[in-house]
């Protein structure tokens, strides 16, 4: 059943901040732990990736991912759905990063994709931002760069941020979903909207509002953020327990 109040107040800014991946959670979470391995040895970190599996419904597993975490994300999610794609979901307090990982893996595996923030107009100045950035791995191009590999992956993505002023981008050819006669909109921020990143979304196959729709197990990977990062141990929206 569709409930905006679950992801948009009750679970913020975590649930406002997502990305799927097309690929069985449970191959996905490995592939994640092992990649969070090579990231501490690599930079030589004094910290321990670890995995472990999270039954219940999605509110269950949102809570597996407390204390959120202000430096970095400490914690990852990666659920089951019903559908083709796993929930990729990082517990940083102001939203973690759904872009890095997602994109690497993706290009490294062939696999497609979505990345979505829902992060509406807020009071005091700060920012906002919706964003539907779909990539597609699958004839993805290796990179090598000074930092590493990286993948450069076929991208479409349709945007509305502000900061100061809102402002909309789009890159790549429309999916033929797409309602494009929007992106003409007088005001900016009304070219995307919450509601079409949900309809878009579920062209895809993704209920993105439906708690039920992330029905099966997670697996949460742990690792550790810097020594001067700020715990939360409730999400800020809700009461303490």
């Amino acid at each position: 059943m569709r409930d905006l109040d679950f992801f948009l107040k009750q679970y913020a800014p975590v649930t406002t901040q997502m990305a799927f991946v097309e690929m069985p959670a449970i191959a996905f979470a490995e592939k994640l732990f092992l990649r969070t391995e090579e990231t501490i040895k690599m930079w030589e970190l004094p910290w321990q990736a670890k995995k472990h599996t999270v039954h219940g419904d999605l509110n269950d597993k949102l809570l597996a991912l407390l204390p959120l975490t202000s430096v970095r994300s400490s914690k990852t999610l990666v659920s089951e759905t019903r559908s083709n794609w796993s929930a990729y979901i990082p517990n940083g307090h102001k939203g973690g990063d759904v872009h890095a990982e997602p994109t690497y893996l993706a290009g490294k595996l062939g696999i497609r994709t979505l990345t979505i923030v829902l992060v509406e107009d807020v009071p005091q100045g700060q920012p906002g931002s919706i964003q539907f950035i779909l990539r597609d791995g699958r004839n993805a191009v290796e990179v090598k760069t000074r930092h590493g590999i990286m993948y450069e992956s076929t991208t479409r993505s349709v945007s509305v941020h502000k900061e100061g002023r809102w402002e909309f981008s789009q890159h790549g050819n429309p999916l033929p979903f797409e309602e494009i006669e929007n992106y003409d909109a007088k005001k900016m921020k009304d070219r995307l909207t919450i509601e079409m990143v949900e309809r878009y979304s579920d062209q895809l196959g993704i209920k993105l509002f439906d708690p039920e729709f992330y029905a099966g197990d997670g697996f949460v990977i742990d690792s550790y953020p810097p020594p001067n990062t700020t715990y939360y141990s409730e999400y800020p929206n809700q009461l303490p327990r």
